[in-house]
């Protein structure tokens, strides 16, 4: 009766007690992103709190200490970061929206975060007082006791920001003024923007600027006058001090650079004629270069980017490292062939655009050498990768990263998720892959180790994510933390004649990766970012992989598939031909005319394999076509592969192929065939034909059939029974009449003659009740993209002799679903609701002697979930997401839910993924929903197709190519959510003056006792305020909009800054703190439970106030 009137039929509401399991089950929380963030554009570090930072031109900033401690927060409106700046413990950031940003790293009262995304809030306000219009910024420095930001600008003029109130200083150097001093043959000259300013290491008041034209002005702050000028015939790129102040540096368009010595005006000239001699050829710019001094003054380190030659290395990017004296860089060009016996040479060569980079050394160290830099890292963005190398080692080595791994040295192509790791194989893994790696890695610690992590004593289990790539490689990474490093590598290529990739020469342990000592430039290869694919057959498509045998799949792109074992014992000789010979699947008759790629070629020879993963069994499916569906059976030995064409069952153990079937429409083979159209039969009367076929399509489409279950199932007639759909089981366990049913899209049922249908999607093993309720067997389902599921029935010999007789299989059953929907995952389930026989999962062995036991099978399509008995196939529950949401399934898996107040209570429930980014939790088996939210963005495709789940509610998925995004529906506890902190100092100069009257409102409202102890700035952070992300988390870092325009900047009087801020009631949470000897205690933290004096230390986090006002 609801139905007739169009009225829906409500969802069952859950219990009260119900709800309250739902809340210790099921919560949705971004956990953190791995990889290099996409399109990094800004660098910088601060000793002090020893953490470097990195800005996006997507407006995102992350933050980055020792392993374990890592922040990040984003920028509200649509805008790309420039540049990026610390100030005690702050960050400025200047954006493309010409605003410089405050970023403030503050406390909170909240005793937990589970994000580090940040969420903005507008609070500032400007007054109507007069404007002071600022070109275009170009170069910017901060003073050495971080009370001003020097801003230099288009037009010449120079600006400061006072970090006190964060407001414009009066104090403008205007280039009518610096021009006064200097003769008038310069002073008539465009001398262009301040490319660069630098304040003197020693006399804090004197400030060094260089025009881009050429023009350099050492200027006193104190007495407003100019005391220097220099020239350059050359165009200025960049500056650089030496410590002593008595020298610096300019770097030059033309690829040269030269040293001059302050206070010497008869040799300015000089200098810039010998820097000119030596360039063999047009080279290009230097755009950045530092001067660090080493041991005594005629010993230093000269480190800049690009100078390369333009016709022969105008290709590559490069940051040159020359350890040379005083005497020989004054006169060098960036280029120059002429070298002495005392110097040293390196060009770092990257493989994408050098972006920024940073020296970490010890110049602010208590130390009585005033003449030592103290340098021991290079940190170098590039567009694609970081590298940190290590300037304390000889020869210079980079560091293996603890994190911003490169993922994408070669392409992603595919990705698989493994749960607990048991120690011995994380161990024997471990220990291989630091094998690989050999004398190319510093062996010292990563250097930078700022804050602290919460998580590091958390015991959990290993959690291994393995990536396949455009090159055949496969990479193994530990991704048990909110780190995440390389543990092995693995090249499925080495058994290919077409590979150019070498074989692992672990013996070679003396080479650092080096190239030519003799060659010039002495070039050497940093970075493992490599974009480039010799052969695209070669990349990676599924991969399976069984931790109880150690046994990795690998299906490629010409119909390769290779089966490896890990071995941690090196294997001798392989001759590939015999030892590897082929297993070949031929899906298609032998008089089928392939048009695509060719097969793979063996490699002649012999092979040597190392320790690690060694290939055991290839099989060749022709046509070689690309994998589409893999599984493996590492008990039974048994391997499935599907193509667009069709799929095949392998015995690995034996290397014979078992069974194949052809999933083609008999149409579509003769149709691909070389053939041209038959003679015999007109043009006029084939199209006619076809449109006969078309309007009986139609006509029987509108038929009403009686069905079981919408399907139709291809059994053994004493296995057809009729079911009644109109009867169904609600939660109370009473029978109810189905007959009003919910407002329903209209589901258009898809051609079974449509080409892409034969596509192999899923491939799944079970053993199961298959044929009676009595008998259970082991079964291969293959499930295609015309809505088609092929159960085959398998007999494995016994173990005595299965090396000898040979594995059968035979075609029990098939499943039609009616509107052909692509089939997306297919589960057997046992009587508890676990699933039975899955690789993935722990194995459920079904005993011999079963009397009362039942399973099911979940059939998941694009358009609904349906269960269905074993052995009948007799229709248990069904869910309709796209008849009743129009959204399509793309992704699912059970997962097991554990309790968070008692761990020995878990559900398996099914979790899908649609087209939308929408996670969705039904249980098992009633199909009830627990939980939808919103977890990708609908736009981002590539993460929707690439997300997969992990055993335990957790899901990774691409956010961008060289990013990895993590999110868990568990509330159980994890390394992988960020618990982690930092100390930063109490004294701020940033808004010190802003508050200065009551120093009890810079207090913290902290249960903590000891939050008296560090003052700070006030914020009311509340729940229900961080509940508002689409319930991400329970607190989001807060972020407080103080941005101050560069375009329209605005003076704001000291009424202003007591307007409202975040939190209730508006009152003034941006005050300034007053200094202090005691450091405040910066934290991140999970929503894991914390006692005694963690909760304590729980209860500071991390917030980046995101200040602002109108300066």
């Amino acid at each position: 009766m609801l139905r007739k009137f169009g009225i829906k039929k409500s969802e069952n509401k859950e219990s009260e007690a119900r709800l309250r399991l739902q809340r210790e089950l099921f919560k949705y929380q971004k956990c953190t992103e791995y990889g290099l963030p996409h399109k990094s554009n800004a660098l910088d570090y601060n000793p002090s709190l020893d953490m470097f930072a990195i800005g996006t031109k997507d407006g995102y900033i992350r933050i980055y200490g020792g392993p374990g401690v890592q922040f990040c927060a984003e920028h509200k409106d649509d805008v790309s970061i420039q540049a990026g700046m610390f100030v005690c413990g702050n960050l400025i950031t200047y954006c493309n929206d010409k605003k410089l940003y405050l970023w403030e790293l503050a406390s909170t009262s909240n005793n937990a975060t589970t994000t580090t995304t940040a969420t903005t809030t507008s609070s500032s306000k400007k007054s109507s007082s007069p404007s002071s219009q600022i070109q275009q910024p170009s170069s910017f420095c901060l003073s050495k006791d971080h009370d001003f930001l020097y801003i230099g600008s288009e037009n010449g003029h120079i600006y400061s920001v006072s970090l006190v109130n964060f407001k414009l200083s009066d104090q403008i150097i205007y280039r009518e003024n610096l021009m006064q001093s200097i003769p008038d043959e310069v002073r008539r000259l465009n001398q262009g923007c301040v490319q660069s300013i630098l304040q003197h290491p020693c006399h804090h008041h004197q400030i060094l600027m260089g025009f881009n034209r050429g023009l350099m002005l050492l200027y006193d702050t104190a007495h407003k006058k100019c005391l220097e000028y220099f020239h350059s015939n050359q165009q200025i790129e960049s500056l650089a001090y030496h410590r002593s102040g008595e020298e610096f540096v300019c770097s030059h368009s033309d690829g040269s650079y030269a040293v001059w010595r302050t206070n010497l005006h008869n040799n300015n000239n000089n200098n810039n004629n010998n820097n000119n001699n030596n360039r063999p050829s047009p080279c290009k710019a230097i755009t950045k270069i530092l001067w660090k001094a080493i041991r005594d003054r005629n010993d230093s380190l000269m480190i800049y980017s690009g100078g390369m030659p333009r016709s022969s290395y105008g290709d590559h990017n490069v940051v040159t490292v020359s350890r040379c004296n005083a005497a020989t860089t004054s006169t060098a060009a960036a280029t120059a062939t002429a070298t002495t016996t005392n110097n040293v040479c390196c060009c770092f060569d990257f493989a994408s655009k050098i972006m920024d980079f940073v020296v970490l050394d010890g110049s602010n160290d208590d130390s009585d050498d005033d003449n030592d830099d103290r340098p021991f890292c290079l940190l170098v963005l590039t567009e694609e990768e970081l590298v940190a190398i290590d300037l304390t080692t000889d020869p210079w080595l980079p560091y293996k990263l603890p994190y911003l791994s490169t993922l994408h040295s070669s392409a992603i192509t595919c990705s698989l998720h493994i749960d607990d790791v048991d120690d011995g194989f994380y161990g024997e893994l471990k220990r291989i892959g630091d094998k690989q790696c050999g004398n190319k890695y510093s062996r010292n610690p990563w250097p930078i180790r700022g804050g602290t992590d919460y998580n590091a004593d958390l015991k959990v289990g290993h959690d291994i994510l393995i990536t396949g790539h455009e090159d055949g490689t496969v990479m193994f990474w530990d991704v048990s933390s909110i780190d995440i490093s390389l543990i092995i590598k693995y090249d499925s290529t080495i058994i290919f004649e077409s590979s150019s990739s070498l074989l692992p020469a672990h013996d070679d342990d003396d080479d650092d990766g080096g190239d030519d000592d003799d060659a010039w430039p002495p070039f050497k290869k940093v970075g493992t970012y490599d974009p480039y694919s010799d052969d695209p057959r070669l990349a990676v498509r599924k991969l399976d992989f069984s931790k109880q045998h150690q046994t990795l799949v690998v299906a490629g792109t010409a119909g390769q598939l290779i089966v490896s074992k890990f071995e941690t014992t090196p294997k001798g000789l392989v001759e590939c031909e015999v030892d590897l010979k082929p297993v070949r699947l031929n899906l298609l008759d032998r008089h089928f005319v392939w048009k695509g790629h060719e097969t793979m070629i063996l490699r002649k020879g012999q092979l040597k394999l190392a320790a690690g993963f060694q290939p055991s069994c290839l099989v060749q499916v022709h046509p070689p076509a690309a994998c589409t569906a893999v599984c493996l059976q590492s008990d039974w030995q048994l391997v499935a592969v599907g193509t667009a064409h069709g799929f095949g069952l392998v015995d690995y153990q034996q290397r014979k192929f078992v069974d194949l079937r052809c999933t083609l429409n008999p149409n579509d083979i003769s149709g691909s065939c070389d053939q041209g159209m038959s003679r015999r039969k007109s043009f006029k009367k084939s199209l006619r034909e076809s449109f006969r076929r078309l309007r009986s399509r139609r006509s029987e489409r509108h038929k009403k059939s009686i069905t079981n279950i919408n399907a139709n199932i291809s059994s053994p007639p004493k296995n057809q029974q009729q079911q009644q759909p109109t009867i169904t089981n609600n939660s109370s366990g009473l029978i109810d009449l189905d007959v009003p049913k919910p407002v329903e899209r209209a589901v258009e049922a898809r051609s079974p003659d449509d080409v892409s249908g034969s596509i192999v999607k899923v491939l799944y093993f079970a053993d199961t009740f298959l044929i009676s309720g009595h008998s259970h067997s082991p079964s291969l389902w293959a499930g295609t993209n015309a809505g088609t599921v092929y159960i085959y029935q398998i007999t494995i010999p016994d173990d005595d002799k299965r090396k000898d007789d040979e594995v059968q299989s035979l075609l029990a059953k098939e499943i039609h679903l009616r509107h052909h929907a692509p089939v997306v995952s297919i589960n057997v389930i046992d009587k508890n609701g676990q699933p039975a026989d899955q690789s993935n999962f722990k194995i459920s062995k079904v005993p011999d002697q079963l009397t009362n036991q039942t399973h099911s099978v979940v059939i998941c399509s694009e358009e609904q979930i349906k269960i269905f008995t074993l052995p009948s196939l007799s229709a248990k529950e069904k869910f309709k997401l796209t008849a009743h949401e129009g959204s399509k399934i793309r992704r699912t898996a059970f997962v097991n839910y554990i309790s968070k107040s008692d761990p020995k209570y878990s559900e398996y429930c099914l979790t899908c993924l649609t087209n939308l980014g929408e996670a969705h939790i039904f249980t098992y088996p009633l199909l009830r929903r627990q939980l939808k939210v919103e977890c990708i963005r609908k736009d981002n495709i590539v993460g929707i197709v690439s997300c997969i789940f992990s055993e335990h509610g957790h899901a990774f998925y691409m956010e961008s190519p060289s990013e990895f995004s993590r999110f868990t529906l568990s509330t159980t506890a994890s390394k992988a959510l960020p618990n982690c902190g930092l100390t930063v100092s109490s004294h701020r100069p940033i808004g010190v003056n802003r508050v200065n009257n009551n120093n009890n409102n810079n207090n913290i409202n902290n249960s903590s006792n000891n939050a008296d102890k560090h003052p700070t700035t006030t914020t009311n952070n509340n729940n229900d305020n961080n509940n508002n992300n689409n319930d991400r988390s329970d607190n989001v870092i807060n972020i407080m909009n103080v941005a101050s325009s560069i375009d329209d900047v605005v003076r704001r009087n000291d009424d202003d800054d007591d307007g409202g801020g975040v939190g209730d009631g508006g009152n003034d949470n941006d005050g300034g703190r007053e200094g202090g000897d005691d450091g405040n205690v910066v934290a991140a933290k999970s929503s894991g439970d914390a006692d005694g004096g963690e909760r304590e230390r729980a209860a500071m986090m991390m917030m980046m106030k995101y200040k602002a006002s109108s300066m």
